[in-house]
């Protein structure tokens, strides 16, 4: 060993000349004692300038007794009676098998076997398993753990283990999938043996039954979407779980959803013998599946679903889409999700098990491969992105995208995505787009994995070039704005920023606001259009026209609104249509009418009358529990906020009209000041030209 690694006193008294491999010779200045664990050696000594490490020879070990393992992993001394002396680890990369200096030679107990859990993230790593977590629309940790367990999914940069040790554990994944622990769950009662008869089920029909296909409808979600669909029909066949969106409940709805199922699993090849319903079905539908489709139908039990398959793919399936939505962008609107069906769908497929053989996804069973994920990349849903605008099809200095949100790929077109643009309404299907989630890290933008890359990049690790370290102390230099960002600076604690926690942010879930709403909120897009009155009965027409121009406020979330028209669905084919109101928050427009018909709300009419026993139609009588709160003294015309002076009212709280004021005690002050507005107009502004009659044109 060298000089410098003696920490006791050496005999010079004892030298030895060693020939090295070209012929050059090397005089020891002494020996030293050093001790492995309770083994003596003897160590030559030789000056700085001839070595500057220690070396070791395995005769020393093996001349008692001991046996060297040499592993990829590392080298490993064992005793004659079979215990280990010393292990020392050996990186993959390295040629060379290393011991620790004898003083810090660490003993590995055999007799009694230890580990010790990670208890630190990995920083990269967690930032891949978040993303892929939200790109897969946060399941259960423990669902994406056995997908990737099983090589149901695979991906170039993720591995089972990563995930194992860096699980995201998201919110979003409970707000969608938290559920009642089992009875008897870690139960304080004393346990008790309990004898079952086992019965073999290898052969019977029901649990070999996956020819059997079933559908079940929801309930009504809570948002329209922009296509107009309300609800979601679920299949599912041989634990393949499809949906299929449909506007409404009516029997021509049903059969084109069921149309657009069968055609979809006929398509890869599959085809089920039975179809099991409820009772909520009609003949239509009916005739389309036994005559057209030649499936026979089973309806179940009136008021027994536990036998409907459907069922518990209905609840699988919304506990998919409520974690998926609860990552979307803030500013998303929930009016998409029509659009993310197939990309929840295909995300969803790729977590459980295909029927017939369970060590395949159910994705990989319908479809006959696996998900390609080079040439269809998930990335989450309802994410703010930024789609690219040609150069023909921009102004010179006009900006290089539009601003929208993810919803789902394109799968028809090689890695495209499409995108709701906000400032078209539409859905752009684009190669050429960039990504900013909120709520996870984009791979390969955190501070850690940029230095990673960074000392990645380095020639070799152990003698790093100086061209190397001067480009990694420049990124380190370059975002030192980033990291003063998370470290405060000292002596100002008044300033400190709440640190990053894994915990995310108590944002209420988009779902929960929309579901409070959804009672008076229809489809935000310009798919209402004027009501005829006239259709209604007198005693209703008279009621609802009525209130036309009045103002109230939503008691759940404290908005006002002006009710401005009665309108009804493009899609009503009922008759009469159904009435809606049509307003507007005043607050946010408090000085005229929006011009987007995205900014008004709609309601039925229905909802705010009720119609008694004699025929009277009237308006719901308020009470504290009264989703509604009529503001009768605000104008409908030039209105105040509540609390403010009314306007443009006489002292009975009626509109004020030019005929009623002209009637009134101040006609001739009112007279006066048409006058002048008149002579305003005409003199100094020269808004008015007056031209006699002859020249009129």
């Amino acid at each position: 060993m060298p000089l410098s690694e003696v920490k006791n006193t050496y005999d010079s008294s004892s030298t030895v000349t060693a020939i090295l491999p070209n012929g050059s010779k090397l005089k020891s200045i002494g020996t030293t004692s050093c001790n492995y664990n309770g083994l003596k050696l003897t160590a030559n000594v030789y000056s700085n300038k001839d070595m500057n490490r220690p070396l070791v020879a395995a005769d020393d070990f093996t001349r008692q007794g001991h046996e060297i393992t040499l592993t990829n992993t590392g080298v490993t001394i064992t005793k004659p009676d079979g215990s280990i002396l010393l292990h020392h680890p050996k990186p993959p990369s390295s040629s060379l098998w290393t011991l620790p200096p004898p003083e810090k030679t660490v003993l590995i107990e055999t007799t009694q076997p230890q580990s010790i859990n990670n208890v630190i993230k990995h920083t990269v790593q967690a930032g891949l398993t978040h993303y892929l977590s939200a790109s897969f629309g946060n399941p259960p940790d423990s669902t994406l753990q056995r997908a990737l367990d099983e090589k149901w999914i695979e991906l170039p940069n993720i591995t089972a283990k990563m995930f194992r040790q860096n699980p995201p554990h998201k919110i979003e994944t409970g707000e969608g999938h938290l559920n009642l622990h089992r009875q008897n769950f870690r139960s304080t009662r004393p346990a008790t043996q309990s004898v079952h008869n086992r019965i073999d089920n290898s052969n019977n029909a029901y649990s070999r039954a996956w020819e059997i296909s079933s559908s079940d409808l929801p309930a009504e979600f809570p948002v329209t979407s922009f296509e107009g669909n309300k609800y979601v029909l679920i299949t599912v066949f041989k634990n393949y779980i499809h949906p299929e969106g449909m506007p409404d409940k009516t029997a021509r709805s049903y059969k084109k959803a069921y149309q657009a199922t069968f055609n979809f699993f006929a398509k890869k090849g599959h085809t089920p013998n039975l179809h099991r319903i409820d009772n909520e079905t009609s003949e239509i539908v009916h005739n389309y599946i036994e005559n057209e489709r030649n499936i026979t139908i089973q309806y179940v039990s009136p008021g027994n679903h536990r036998t409907l398959p459907a069922e518990r793919a209905i609840q699988t399936f919304k506990n998919h889409v409520i974690s998926t939505i609860g990552g979307y962008h803030p500013d998303c609107p929930l009016q998409i999700w029509s659009h993310t069906l197939q990309a929840m769908e295909n995300a969803l497929n790729q977590l459980h098990p295909y029927g017939p053989n369970p060590s395949i996804s159910a994705y990989h069973g319908i479809m006959g491969h696996k998900y390609d994920h080079s040439r269809y990349p998930l990335h989450p849903l309802g994410s703010l992105a930024l789609a690219f605008t040609p150069s023909d099809s921009r102004e010179a200095w006009s900006v290089h995208g539009l601003r929208g949100f993810i919803a789902g790929l394109a799968y028809r077109h090689y890695r495209n995505q499409n995108i709701y643009v906000m400032s078209t309404s539409s859905i752009r299907t684009t190669d050429t787009f960039d990504i900013y989630p909120t709520k996870v890290n984009l791979p390969g933008s955190t501070i850690g994995e940029i230095i990673s890359t960074k000392l990645d990049n380095i020639p070799t690790p152990t003698t790093p070039t100086e061209a190397a370290l001067r480009e990694l102390r420049k990124t380190i230099n370059d975002m030192k704005t980033r990291l003063n960002e998370r470290v405060p600076p000292e002596g100002n604690p008044g300033n400190t920023p709440t640190p990053n926690q894994r915990v995310q942010s108590t944002t209420p879930h988009p779902l929960t606001s929309a579901t409070t709403t959804a009672r008076r909120r229809g489809r935000m897009t310009s798919t209402y259009s004027q009501y005829e009155t006239n259709l209604l009965p007198t005693a209703q027409r008279r009621v609802i026209v009525e209130h036309v121009g009045q103002t109230l406020t939503d008691t759940e979330d404290d908005k006002t609104f002006q009710i401005v028209g009665i309108v009804k669905k493009d899609s009503d084919r009922t008759y009469p249509p159904v009435p809606f109101y049509k307003y507007y928050d005043i607050l946010i427009h408090p000085h005229r009418q929006p011009t987007n018909e995205l900014d008004f709300e709609f309601t039925p009419t229905r909802e705010f009358f009720i119609q008694r026993r004699g025929g009277a139609y009237e308006r719901r009588p308020e009470s504290p529990s009264s989703l509604f709160r009529w503001h009768t003294q605000i104008n409908s015309t030039y209105h105040p906020t509540p609390g403010q002076q009314v306007l443009n009212v006489d002292k009975n709280g009626r509109q004020l009209k030019m005929g009623s004021a002209l009637k009134s005690e101040y006609s001739r002050e009112w007279l006066q000041e048409s006058d002048n507005e008149f002579k305003l107009l005409i003199k100094e502004t020269k808004t008015m030209t007056p031209v006699k009659t002859m020249n009129n044109p």
